[in-house]
């Protein structure tokens, strides 16, 4: 890692969003994972992107074999306000290698899917949208929110196989009342 470059390649898992322990997709919670990230900074700007491979279960003569994707955008004054949007998605199936259309940090799960890019035809894919956000005010106060969408629905077709999107809210308010040596003294509040 340096001052522009991130890039990790091990053992780990990733979290992503707004808040102390209140993410929504992404969080320290989940089991460890094999995953590979590059990420990118550019002034204000951050860019990260990771694929991982979760597991690989043995059934009958076949695998079926399970990845992770994330990528996301962030956008911060380097003050006290961040904002970031993202999209996390999960690809399975029966003898499923590595997807290289995943592997692509500037496409999208929609773009593949409708286009038939995946080395795996069919619905064997499913992909989270995050939008977050973190400010503070006066350096006494954080409030922090993530909205997430799940199966973007953007049309009828979607409609006829019974698919609509669904959606999810995690956010809070801390207010710093004292800060000693050692401790901080907070009213905490959360959605």
């Amino acid at each position: 890692e340096n001052n522009t470059v991130l890039l990790q390649f091990g053992r780990g898992k990733q979290s992503w969003g707004a808040g102390p322990n209140n993410f929504l997709i992404l969080n320290n919670l989940s089991p460890s994972y094999d995953y590979g990230l590059l990420g990118l900074k550019l002034g204000h700007i951050k860019m990260k992107y990771f694929h991982g491979f979760l597991e690989s279960i043995r059934k009958f003569d076949w695998n079926y074999n399970r990845y992770i994707y994330g990528r996301g955008l962030e956008w911060s004054n380097k003050k006290d306000f961040v904002v970031s949007i993202s999209e996390v998605g999960i690809y399975q199936g029966i003898d499923r290698p590595i997807d290289l259309s995943f592997l692509n940090p500037l496409s999208n799960h929609i773009e593949i899917e409708l286009n038939n890019r995946q080395n795996k035809l069919g619905n064997n894919q499913n992909a989270f949208w995050q939008f977050s956000l973190d400010k503070y005010f006066f350096q006494k106060m954080r409030f922090y929110f993530n909205f997430l969408i799940d199966e973007l629905t953007l049309d009828k077709d979607g409609e006829e196989y019974r698919e609509s999107h669904l959606l999810a809210l995690s956010g809070g308010v801390n207010f710093l009342i004292r800060e000693s040596d050692r401790y901080y003294y907070l009213i905490k509040s959360n959605l």
